[in-house]
């Protein structure tokens, strides 16, 4: 290419020109490939005279051979037009021309087209435009690497670069790039995290992986913080934790929970990201313990669970109790674990932020500031990390050249990233260099075979490397240890590695301890900063080297090093020293300029410095518990002063578990009396320490019976072969399982030195043979030496790394880890009540990582329990759907899928994908929108139906099965059938829909967007109009019975019964000859609303209706109501009622405010109130929640002070934890306990205020038990005995179903395929079908009354939250109470949110601008007063519990125990806080357990004993059965007048009533004696007939006249007889003439026809003697002239002239038009 210049340039301006272009590399972070501005890069040179004034300067050839053109300086540039409004003003029009006005000054240039500038700096002048957040957040792809040398960044898995062009950074699967910048709603971007789920349940072709990942999902939930709804906008965020599921699905459980543990929405969803150690809190002035909640939901939900159990998967017990598997301690143990977690620093990428939240994709780090430093103790009576890895000092020497050593590659930059480096030291500082004859060097280079390094990633050393004398002269055989490392020799630009020391511990108690000092000394020897102790063996600071004589004379101290920031041990400390003519000393003066080059970063505290000065080693002891903290005393300075670190110092507050030894730990009164301790001011005991070290634990082989014994050591020990060889010799001690190293014994003679291996599920163990105790001087007192991962003197994110793997370690292998999975994994997978053999079988295959073949043989194997599952004899035998308790009922999200798959849902063209969106608030599942961390349904749960209940069973999944949820899956099956897909609200005739469908044409939003009217199909079986319909079509020749085969094996996995068969059938056949594809729809929606559908065990059912029923007349007696608002998660009550003054003792709000500290209220936020009985008279409520004062003011609200549920009356003298009957703290199990008030578990199964509306409906009150939208907690669920149904009331009931029918009587014909279910009916399908009976009660009344009218509620409801549409729904429902003709109601309403870890959002919940609980209640109470039932009703509010007083870190507070509630209503007896508001507020009240968590005083059955008395509950007898546990706290109980002021008359005492438990009520002619065996088989035969309460009878002959003998399965109370007697054995008993009792049924046996008065079970009235009447019931309909309930739905022959139950007298039965519940099949084995 021709080149010349035509400008005639002198050649020494050609030759400036050509070098300055030929640099133009160096400058690449501004000019483009093709423009250079030369002007930049003048640096004073000139151009020769002659050419200095020319203009146009021609061509210049560079030196390598390319031409350039002198052009306009501004050529090519990037011009800000930002600040000059729209640039199209400026355009020549027809012209790619920009005219530049003249009186423009100062164009800003950004840079040339195609160049590299850097935005993020605003020290560099062409970036100082782009110094701006919405610019950066544009181009955050972009890496500035001026110099171009490699960098090593690592995505996250299956990560895809964004492109910062495309607009908006977020995740959109179906809008195009050319659209741009996407202006869509945060709902629109939520709704494609479910569009990728649906899309890959419906079309993945490793469906078994999708399943397993939905499985794991449910395993490990999560959902928003706070509100437990789901992360908007996050699509890529939510789908990248999904993902750790589908890609681990058949790997190991192991990498499962570390990638969780890790993962920033995990970090969000359980608030330990941010989370901060109590030592980094208390340096920054607040008094903030770390954030419990991932702590324990890890263990409970995650992991272990909450009880130890077998392999089997049954508890263990130990005296017949279950054993916890972890408690508080532990939770507050492994919360100091999950400390430092912070987001990944940003890299570009997905790593980046865009307007749609933070798109960071890569696991959390930790920051070392952050984490606890400190000991964890473990749940097996341990400490992190004690056995699973060595000491550090007994790693080898040069051990980073030994086996097991890990190098990370850092690429061009050498600063560590999992140590910390002084931000001083840059790329100049020393480093520590690898010569080419290193075989380190050798090692991290990895040639390929044309010689060129290939710089692994990750290089982990197989064998120990060995070093020859050539190689010895490399820099790091002179070192301790090392950090980074430099490779240089042949290369371009240097290579860096850093080195990661393998795992270890440091015991926290060591001899010879050395004062470690840090930062500079100025003169006077006065050392600035603090001191702290260090273990003179390890290598964890560097020398400080001073002349001699210094320990006299306050000298200049000066520091010596192989490289920046080298660490040492003290010995090689003094040796550095010694080789430059110094010792290793305390310095009176130390500056960084003058203390060598390796002072640098001194004066940031980048290292700490040996001092040759003694460091004494203290514990602090906590007496009461027994806890321990360390404490360091340094030796003075020159000074006399001695600063030491505030987290050793004697205030430490960092206690930790003390393991102490069969001799216990110390009393206050030795601590006085030790000369070795003192008492220190906050009631802690401070003593010196002594080691007890170099203890043999097994001298000889002989004394070691099995590896189990080998695993009791508590010393890990390192691998033998990392040292060198020789050093350790193997023996062959004949022990199995267990190999033995030494350095000189044999197996007679084992010491100290000998290294035990043994494999325990899969991990390696080398353990020490010895012990190490602390011992208190001059005591028999001793505790094990704790370890630590972290350095208390140089703490290192590594080690914090290694430290959280043993975390998980100790949870992943836990015994009751696998059995725990296994059980879940099994529900997930269809069978809710594995037996134990099966649970073991599986939790067998995960243990060993094989099932038949399948698994990689490593514990934890999640394909080898897959396998088991799916394979097990368990999981397929046909043989087992004949077993009542086998299967599952089906989970809503997995039917709704399944259908789709199986009917073949088609989408029409262009593309539209599924979303199902919101079907959580549909249906009660959904992907990603699991309400809480407890996911859809609880493992535990069973529904109050006698078929489960009784049978001492649980199906998790009927926990979603509420009425509105029910009807809405059948009615949006149903229009799926008849129409297709449709959204809600497009096609009003076709809702309810399983909505939110993407269509690839027009609007892209995520509904599919058609006009109304026209285009909504009128015709079922029209589906033209929809962009989704199923495809199923049989073939052409096929018959009904064809179809019907085909589709039951499709939808039921060909379980359809006969009986079944034949409804459809029949149905079909009337229309199959004229319209075959109307009747397969019909074939269809009858099939997806049978029991075979919706569960997986075998219905067998009669041919009647289930009859569901309310009250037939009206109620005698005034109405009330009880309103039980939960506020869910355990609200922080301490922040709602205040102390404020007038105090007796102390200053009560001062107490408050220290124990809250930055949580705590400021007076002017508090609405104060008087009071009397408390330690002060004036408090103060929250001013969120005014209603509360004013309606106390008014006396119509009081407070129940440090509230409970409670086993009995304890103070933390006690062992509480162990005194109590169920697992505290936890969520569930709290709730359980407040929903039941039955700690011990007497009426199991029940609910306190089912128990309270039994006995009311007995004492002739019309009661209804009513759940608010799922809410309740089985609290309102009665004994089957009663048959108190539970009625659901919805916000948001369904609408008319089934709009445009198939057939017109489709209801009709879904009632008769789930009718009343014989004795042998599947459990599962038969819960299916009682919930399904009383929803469409439920729906029918809910229509009758909207055709009435005039139960509409909306005075003062206008827009709003969701507790206000809960409210709102009560008062609808109390307002219909005529209609349903009650006078007693409950309901049980609950709102989530309250769970505040993180965050103080407690005023958001209380006063917040939508359904806040102040706005709500108030609204309500206004409704109820303009009623006129202001006075008959009652508001309690409860929680799960109260929250710790001392907040946690993340600005949020934890689970406590006892709290602070209220009682409002018309009638409250209020102006009064009842029970003990804590006082002092501090350590030293008898009930504070830590963390100002207070055992409750005041348990929950005193509440509840005053509200069952005002709802008309008088008998103690009563009162006892209600409140089992209530004689326990007979002293403090509140009446029903302490609680309100209208308490009703006692009506006339009823006739008893039988406890539920008892097959029938007790005859009333005898008193009750107890049962004893006489005789058995008759013999003797002096013993028989057998009288009353006398057994072992065989048959009614064995028995005296008039007696009968009762048949036991176990040991079942046998009536008018007192005990349990043997189980098994039969008693004969008293029968009274008119009680109910069934005595055969279908004539069978002959002997008992024909039936004589209230016998039964009778067809008719011919199998009735003499002029007796069968009467038939569907329930317990009242017989006349009889006692007793009987069994339902058996029928009795009665006397039809005997009078009607009259309603003078309040009966024993309940009433005879008592509303009844679906009627169930009781099991066959225990009576109900």
């Amino acid at each position: 290419v021709t080149c010349d210049n035509t400008a005639g340039l002198d050649d020494a301006t050609l030759r400036l020109f050509r070098g300055l272009i030929d640099g133009r590399s160096e400058s690449k972070n501004y000019n483009s490939a093709n423009v250079v501005d030369v002007k930049k890069y003048g640096h004073g040179m000139q151009c020769a005279d002659p050419d200095v004034q020319k203009v146009l300067l021609g061509n210049v050839r560079a030196s390598d051979g390319t031409c350039w053109r002198h052009v306009h300086w501004n050529e090519r540039s990037v011009i800000d037009f930002s600040s000059q409004g729209d640039i199209n003003n400026y355009v020549v029009q027809g012209t790619s021309y920009v005219a530049i006005p003249s009186s423009w000054s100062g164009l800003i240039v950004i840079g040339k087209l195609g160049g590299y500038v850097r935005i993020d700096d605003s020290s560099n002048p062409p970036a100082a435009p782009l110094n701006d957040p919405s610019v950066q957040d544009a181009f955050k792809t972009m890496i500035y690497n001026p110099l171009a040398r490699p960098v090593l960044i690592c995505g996250s898995p299956d990560e895809v670069a964004s492109d910062p062009f495309n607009g908006d950074q977020g995740f959109d699967i179906v809008i195009p790039e050319s659209e741009g910048f996407r202006e869509k709603s945060i709902w629109e971007l939520s709704a494609q995290r479910h569009t990728t789920w649906t899309h890959l349940a419906l079309h993945a072709r490793d469906q078994l992986r999708q399943r397993v990942g939905w499985a794991l999902s449910q395993v490990v939930a999560v959902g928003l913080p706070g509100s437990g709804m789901v992360f908007f906008e996050k699509t890529e965020q939510y789908t990248s934790f999904y993902d750790i599921f589908l890609r681990n699905a058949f790997g190991n459980y192991r990498t499962v929970m570390k990638e969780f543990s890790f993962n920033k929405i995990m970090g969000e969803w359980l608030s330990f990201r941010d989370n901060k150690s109590l030592q980094y809190n208390i340096g920054n002035g607040e008094l903030q313990y770390p954030d419990e909640n991932f702590a324990r939901e890890i263990m409970q939900l995650f992991s272990v669970g909450l009880y130890q159990l077998n392999q089997d998967g049954t508890q263990v017990l130990i005296n017949n109790n279950h054993v916890e598997t972890y408690t508080i301690d532990d939770i507050v143990s492994y919360a100091r674990a999950w400390t430092g977690f912070i987001p990944h620093y940003k890299r570009g990428g997905t790593s980046t932020s865009g307007r749609h939240g933070d798109g960071n994709l890569d696991p959390m780090e930790i920051d070392p500031e952050t984490r606890d430093l400190f000991p964890k103790s473990d749940l097996q009576g341990g400490y992190i990390g004690e056995k699973s890895v060595p000491l550090c000092t007994d790693l080898p020497a040069k051990h980073f050249t030994r086996k097991g050593a890990v190098y990370r590659l850092l690429g061009s930059s050498p600063r560590p990233e999992l140590q910390k480096d002084s931000n001083e030291w840059g790329p100049e500082t020393k480093r520590l260099e690898l010569s080419q004859a290193s075989p380190l060097f050798t090692r991290l280079c990895s040639q390929s075979v044309n010689g060129d390094c290939t710089f692994p990633a990750k290089v982990v050393l197989d064998e120990n490397l060995i070093y020859d004398a050539a190689a010895q002269m490399g820099e790091e055989w002179e070192v301790d240890t090392i950090r980074t490392v430099t490779l240089k020799s042949g290369l371009a630009n240097p290579i860096y590695y850093e080195y990661l020391r393998q795992p270890c511990v440091e015991q926290s108690f060591y001899g010879n301890a050395v004062k470690l000092m840090q930062d500079q000394i100025f003169s006077g020897g006065e050392q600035t900063a603090p001191a702290i102790c260090g273990d003179p063996r390890l290598a964890i600071a560097t020398p400080m080297c001073c002349d001699s004589g210094w320990e006299s004379s306050a000298q200049r101290g000066y520091i010596y090093c192989n490289y920046q920031g080298e660490r040492a041990t003290f010995a090689s400390a003094q040796a550095i020293c010694a080789t430059r003519g110094r010792q290793n000393c305390q310095p009176g003066e130390m500056r960084e300029h003058l203390g060598g080059e390796c002072a640098l970063g001194i004066n940031s505290r980048a290292f700490r410095s040996w001092a040759t000065v003694g460091c004494e080693l203290k514990v602090k002891i906590d007496i009461a518990s027994g806890d321990i903290a360390i404490v360091h005393a340094p030796a003075p300075d020159f000074s006399g002063q001695a600063l030491v670190e505030p987290m050793v110092d004697p205030n430490t507050l960092n206690f930790f578990k003390g393991r102490w030894s069969e001799n216990g730990r110390l009393s206050l009164n030795d601590c006085t009396a030790l000369a070795s301790c003192t008492l220190h001011s906050d009631g802690s005991c401070i003593c010196s320490t002594e080691l007890i070290i170099d203890q043999t634990i097994f001298g000889s082989a002989s004394e070691i019976a099995s590896a189990d014994e080998i695993m009791t050591l508590t010393i890990g020990a390192v691998d033998p072969a990392t040292f060198d060889t020789g050093t350790y010799s193997a023996l062959d001690c004949g022990i199995t399982g267990v190999s033995v190293y030494s350095t000189n014994g044999d197996c007679t003679t084992l010491g100290t030195d000998t290294i035990f291996a043994v494999e325990v599920k899969s991990k390696q163990y080398f353990l020490k043979n010895t012990k190490s105790l602390v011992s208190i001087p001059g005591s028999s007192f001793s505790f094990r030496n704790p370890v630590q991962f972290n350095s208390l003197a140089d703490a290192e994110t590594r080690d914090m790394l290694h430290e959280t793997d043993a975390v998980i370690d100790s949870l992943f292998y836990h015994p009751t880890h696998p059995p725990f999975l296994a059980s879940l994994m099994i529900q997930r997978f269809g069978i809710s009540n594995p037996t134990p053999a099966f649970v073991e079988r599986v939790a067998d295959a995960y243990s060993t990582g094989l099932y038949n073949g399948i698994g990689s043989g490593e514990y934890g194997d999640l394909g080898a329990l897959t396998a088991a599952i799916l394979l097990d004899t368990e999981a397929r035998s046909v043989v087992l759907d004949a077993d009542q308790t086998h299967g599952q009922v089906r989970e809503p999200l997995v039917k709704v899928i399944s259908f789709f798959r199986s009917m073949g849902i088609s989408f029409k063209s262009p593309l539209r994908i599924p979303t199902l969106l919101d079907l959580y608030g549909n249906i009660g599942q959904g992907s990603f929108e699991s309400p809480s961390v407890f996911s859809f349904f609880l493992p535990e749960f069973a529904p109050n139906t006698p078929a489960i209940q009784s049978a001492g069973l649980v199906a998790p999944e009927s926990e979603v099965l509420q009425g509105d949820n029910i009807l809405t899956m059948l009615d949006s099956f149903y229009n799926l059938v008849k129409f297709g897909i449709t959204d809600q609200g497009h096609c009003e005739d076709h809702n309810p829909s399983f909505e939110g469908w993407r269509s690839g044409t027009g609007d892209f939003g995520f509904k599919l967007q058609l006009p109304l009217g026209p285009n909504c199909a009128s015709q079922e079986g029209d589906t033209s109009l929809t962009p989704a319909a199923i495809s199923y079509v049989p073939s052409s020749t096929a018959t009904v019975d064809d179809i019907l085969n085909e589709l039951s094996m499709l939808l039921t996995a060909g379980r359809l019964r006969d009986s079944n068969r034949a409804i459809i059938s029949a149905v079909m056949n009337e229309y199959f000859t004229n319209d075959v594809g109307k009747a397969v729809r019909i074939a269809q929606q009858l099939l997806i609303s049978t029991p075979e559908f919706h569960a997986t065990s075998t219905p067998r059912k009669q041919a009647s209706v289930r009859n569901v029923a309310g009250y037939t007349s009206a109620p005698n007696g005034p109405y009330k109501a009880l309103v039980v608002f939960v506020m869910n998660g355990g609200c922080d009550s301490f922040n709602l009622l205040v102390p404020l003054g007038q105090c007796t003792s102390g200053n009560q709000y001062q107490e408050y405010s220290s124990a809250r500290g930055s949580h705590a209220l400021p007076e002017e936020k508090l609405i104060p109130i008087t009071t009397q009985g408390q330690n002060c008279a004036t408090f103060g409520v929250n001013d969120d929640f005014p209603l509360l004062s004013n309606l106390y003011n008014q006396g119509e609200a009081l407070f129940f002070a440090n509230t409970g549920v409670l086993s009995k009356p304890m103070t933390k003298y006690d062992d509480w934890n162990k005194e109590t009957s169920f697992q505290l703290f936890a969520h569930n199990t709290m709730l359980h306990e407040a929903a039941t008030g039955d700690p011990y578990e007497e009426n199991a199964g029940t609910g306190v205020y089912g128990r309270m509306l039994d006995k009311l409906k007995v004492s002739g009150y019309h009661t209804s038990a009513n759940r608010v939208s799922g809410g309740g907690n089985g609290a309102l669920d009665g004994d089957q005995f009663y048959a108190n149904p539970v009625w659901s009331v919805s916000t948001s009931p369904p609408g008319q179903m089934n709009k445009i029918p198939t057939v017109t009587n489709l209801l009709e014909l879904v009632k008769e395929l789930n009718g009343v279910g014989d004795e042998n009916n599947g459990y599962m399908g038969e819960t299916w079908s009682s919930k399904l009976a009383t929803a469409f009660f439920e729906y029918e009344q809910e229509r009758e009354l909207a055709a009435m009218g005039g139960f509409d509620v909306d005075t003062g409801y206008g827009s709003s939250g969701d507790l206000d549409s809960k409210f709102k729904a009560i008062a609808k429902h109390m307002k219909s109470r005529e209609f349903r003709k009650v006078n007693r109601d409950i309901f049980v309403v609950g709102r989530r949110g309250y769970d505040l870890h993180s965050e103080n959002k407690l005023s958001d919940l209380f006063a917040g601008e939508e359904g806040n609980a102040n706005g709500a209640l108030t609204l309500f109470t206004n409704w109820l007063k303009s009623e006129g039932l202001w006075e008959s009703t009652a508001i309690l509010m409860m929680s799960d519990f109260g929250r710790s007083l001392n907040p946690n870190s993340n600005g949020g507070t934890d689970h406590a125990w006892g709290g602070n509630y209220f009682l409002i209503g018309g009638n409250v007896n209020g102006g009064k806080i009842l029970g003990d508001y804590p006082s002092p507020l501090s350590p030293d009240h008898p009930n504070w357990i830590g963390r100002g968590r207070f055992i409750p005083t005041t348990p929950w059955d005193s509440v509840w004993n005053g509200i069952a008395e005002w709802l008309g509950v008088t008998s103690e007898a009563d009162l006892d059965w209600i409140l089992p546990n209530r004689e326990t706290f007979t002293n403090n109980l509140f009446s029903g007048g302490d609680l309100f002021t209208d308490v009703p008359t006692p009506p006339p005492a009823p006739t008893p009533i039988p406890a539920p438990t008892t097959a029938a009520p007790t005859p009333s002619n005898a008193e009750p004696i107890p049962l004893e065996i006489a005789g058995d088989n008759g013999s003797p035969a002096s013993a028989f007939p057998l009288g009353r309460c006398q057994g072992d009878c065989d048959n009614n002959g064995d028995c005296q006249d008039d007696l009968l003998c009762f048949i036991r399965s176990g040991v079942e109370s046998v009536p008018g007889c007192l005990g349990e007697g043997v189980s098994g054995k039969d008693y004969c008993w008293y029968r009274p003439p008119t009680m109910l009792w069934s005595f055969g049924n279908n004539g069978s046996p002959a002997s008992a026809f024909p039936l004589g008065l209230c016998e039964g079970d009778c067809d008719n009235d011919s199998e009735c003697a003499g002029d007796l009447k069968c009467l038939q019931r569907s329930a317990f309909e009242a017989v006349p002239g009889c006692e007793g309930l009987g069994d339902s739905g058996k029928d009795y022959c009665y006397d039809e002239l005997a009078p009607p139950p009259t309603s003078a007298q309040p009966p024993t039965d309940p009433p005879t038009d008592a509303p009844t519940a679906a009627p169930t099949a009781a099991p066959t084995a225990a009576p109900t």
